[in-house]
């Protein structure tokens, strides 16, 4: 075309026509974009609520953890503080000592480790946000080009079922869609 767009042909037809349980006639790709833009019409958008917090939870729980670790952190350094005053008062061995001293700090890396990557986790951003969710399927539907939106209905749609309807004196049939299945793995996500 001439803006640089491609255009897509082809056409869908019923899976039934083939065992005759079907007399509908196919349905140009062009034609079903058409009819599926009037369908997306009736669509609200979806509100994203201001007081939606894709954060919190996760924060909340690292929070949790992080304060579990640093209180583990401040008992090891306790007991190490302890140990060394009953060596320094010869109330303990200095074997004793050692191993107390070896077994705590064994702990505290791992426990410095663990409080490392929680921070590191907590300084992430979320694996989604606001402008991520896709509120106007119009709008973003006219973003697609030709191939996209044919990949689209190949991808995700597992049938759609059209009415056809021909005028007394029209020459073509009104296509009109009843609705839209979704294949499984994304039509739990869609509320229509």
């Amino acid at each position: 075309m001439k803006d640089g767009s491609q255009s897509v042909t082809g056409d869908y037809r019923c899976s039934k026509k083939i065992a005759g349980a079907c007399t509908a006639s196919s349905i140009s790709h062009k034609k079903l974009e058409r009819v599926f833009e009037e369908y997306i019409k009736q669509i609200a958008d979806m509100d994203i609520s201001d007081e939606i917090n894709l954060e919190a939870p996760k924060n909340e729980k690292n929070q949790a953890q992080m304060k579990a670790y640093q209180d583990r952190r401040r008992q090891l350094e306790t007991k190490e503080r302890e140990a060394m005053a009953l060596y320094v008062d010869n109330k303990m061995a200095f074997d004793s000592y050692r191993e107390i001293k070896k077994i705590a700090d064994k702990e505290k890396t791992a426990v410095l480790a663990e409080l490392a990557k929680l921070q590191e986790a907590s300084e992430e951003k979320p694996a989604i946000n606001r402008a991520d969710i896709i509120c106007d399927l119009r709008g973003n539907w006219a973003l697609l080009s030709a191939s996209e939106r044919r990949q689209f209905f190949l991808q995700f749609v597992k049938q759609i079922k059209v009415a056809t309807e021909k005028e007394v004196g029209q020459h073509f049939s009104a296509v009109r869609i009843l609705g839209i299945d979704f294949q499984p793995s994304i039509a739990k996500n869609i509320v229509w």
